[in-house]
């Protein structure tokens, strides 16, 4: 495809998106075309080494996914932070976003905090954590400190009730929480669009739990620079699974449809114009 046409094809996803994809109506084309928008944003991100025009355009796009499901009700408001006291992941792009969210006082305070939750966290797998209580280390009182600049996990982790909730995360229950189907589709769909970006691009791609992350981030302060280099400045993390996405048929059709090849094992950094 020459330049011409990759700038249409662009345009064009760009306008089938610019109300967030459907997760109601099991949007295919829409995560596709969201694919290929964040790629396109990478380009800017690799050349200031920065991953906040990239995030910024994906929360604010899953805003707006958001509220096309407004309708379907869910228990959670503020003060309600019972799942925050669990496992949480998140790619590099989504960790760097949030501590850039935080000023100089802001970070300094947040430093202790991860440097403790790390200390109780560091090294468990998650299966291990399944039955520890661990607030995480943003939490300001039952508040998020980082709520705008929060990891896609994080919001969409909705529930119909929440006191299961609070059983199952802060008593242990063991109760399944009742996430409506939409609200996971919205995470599948913006992650695996994410992921997909990355991966196109030659960037460490995985998802990796959250205080080992932070801790990495807070005693390296050119880590940014390094990942967006094409180093897994990430390596040995503790992950939920180590299952590739672009393995599940699914995610596989969806990445060569958005880009005409099937996904690679391992890519150098994107060539930047």
């Amino acid at each position: 495809m020459d330049r011409a046409a990759l700038k249409r094809q662009l345009r064009d996803d760009e306008k089938r998106i610019v109300y967030g994809i459907d997760a109601a109506g099991m949007d295919s084309d829409g995560i596709i075309s969201l694919m290929r928008v964040l790629r396109d944003k990478l380009r800017v991100c690799i050349q200031r080494r920065s991953s906040s025009v990239l995030m910024h355009f994906l929360y604010s796009n899953m805003a707006q996914g958001g509220k096309l499901i407004s309708d379907v009700p869910i228990a959670c408001g503020r003060g309600c932070s019972h799942c925050c006291n669990i496992w949480v992941d998140a790619m590099a792009p989504e960790i760097f976003y949030t501590v850039g969210s935080l000023n100089g006082q802001q970070r300094r305070t947040a430093g202790g905090s991860v440097a403790g939750a790390f200390e109780i966290t560091a090294e468990k797998s998650f299966d291990e954590r399944g039955d520890m209580v661990t607030p995480c280390p943003l939490l300001a009182g039952d508040d998020c400190s980082v709520y705008s600049a929060r990891p896609v996990v994080c919001r969409t982790a909705v529930s119909a009730d929440a006191d299961l909730c609070r059983r199952s995360y802060r008593e242990v229950s063991g109760e399944d929480i009742p996430t409506p189907l939409v609200w996971t589709m919205l995470r599948q769909g913006y992650g695996i669009a994410l992921e997909g970006a990355l991966l196109h691009a030659g960037l460490p791609h995985h998802s990796v739990e959250w205080n080992s992350a932070l801790q990495r981030v807070f005693v390296s302060p050119d880590i940014e620079a390094r990942w967006f280099g094409g180093e897994d400045v990430f390596a040995g993390l503790p992950r939920a699974s180590n299952e590739e996405p672009f393995e599940i048929p699914i995610w596989r059709a969806m990445y060569i449809e958005a880009f005409g090849e099937t996904p690679p094992v391992a890519k150098g950094p994107l060539a930047v114009p």
